[in-house]
């Protein structure tokens, strides 16, 4: 990603570039520029450099996220309903939000280039919430993959009071493919099917786990104590307990569906539920959980 060149060759005579996701870690790395911004960042400008040096392309699409556009969940009034109009304007290294910013920046970078473009090129931009979804890999360490297991194994046994949007791995897919191919697609779209808390995406497969799993979220001022006590490690800042929990982040996924997935998003129901059974099928939660 950092090498600059390294896309030059993969890119000649290309018509169509989809740039999709970069690091996504589960807890606060030590070095959050190295380990999320950089990549990020300068890998955009490296893709987009040979874009320009290839002198072929028509489209580009560009895996963003939600966390583009917005930073904190006490930003907006409650009920507030985020759309594609709205940026991440305060997630910065100092405040402990990385990624957020990670993602914020590599967007813009690219719709900077975008505009030096000055119409050889169009850009579409996809912000989806987090993802979800089955394992074709069998793989357990991305970083859905390892919420969802803890959360079905009762390996997390506290919750955390976070409701952001998700949506599946297959809509995922099937949006980008969308704003490749569709030449009306134009701008940004948010791609999320709903905003679940951890607690209701639990309740999706609840029904055919055995083991006893939490029913409710740990109080906010519990989650204080273990932050001073030094028990949350580096899964949560100090800024998301304060500005996150307890704060529900609603999203519009309306132009997405009138453009790119007429057939509308798979529900959360079927996602977790296709999700638990490839778990099961690839040996990541034990038969009989």
């Amino acid at each position: 990603m950092l090498a600059k060149g390294s896309f030059d060759e993969v890119i000649a005579g290309a018509m169509s570039v989809i740039h999709t996701a970069s690091p996504v870690p589960l807890d606060v790395p030590d070095d959050p520029y190295t380990a999320i911004v950089a990549p990020a960042v300068e890998g955009t400008k490296n893709v987009f450099d040979s874009i320009s040096k290839a002198g072929t392309v028509k489209r580009v699409v560009l895996t963003s996220s939600i966390r583009a556009v917005f930073g904190f969940g006490n930003e907006k009034p409650a009920g507030y309903v985020y759309t594609e109009e709205d940026w991440n304007t305060t997630s910065t290294l100092e405040n402990n939000q990385g990624y957020s910013l990670s993602k914020t920046l590599a967007e813009k970078t690219a719709w900077e280039y975008a505009e030096k473009a000055g119409g050889k090129w169009d850009l579409v931009t996809i912000q989806p919430g987090v993802v979800y979804g089955p394992s074709l890999s069998g793989r357990e360490d991305g970083m859905s993959m390892t919420l969802f297991k803890n959360l079905v194994t009762g390996h997390q046994t506290g919750m955390v009071d976070l409701a952001w949007g998700m949506v599946d791995v297959r809509d995922v897919a099937s949006v980008h493919v969308a704003a490749l191919m569709n030449p009306k697609a134009q701008g940004r779209y948010i791609c999320t099917s709903a905003t679940l808390s951890f607690q209701e995406i639990l309740d999706t497969v609840r029904g055919r786990i055995a083991r006893k799993l939490p029913r409710f979220a740990v109080p906010k001022a519990l989650l204080w104590v273990g932050y001073y006590a030094g028990m949350a490690g580096k899964s949560l800042a100090w800024e998301d307990i304060a500005y996150n929990v307890g704060n529900r982040v609603v999203f519009s996924n309306e132009k997405a569906r009138k453009d790119l997935l007429l057939e509308g998003f798979i529900a959360p129901e079927k996602t977790f539920g296709d999700m638990y059974e490839s778990f099961l099928k690839a040996g990541i939660v034990p038969e009989g959980n």
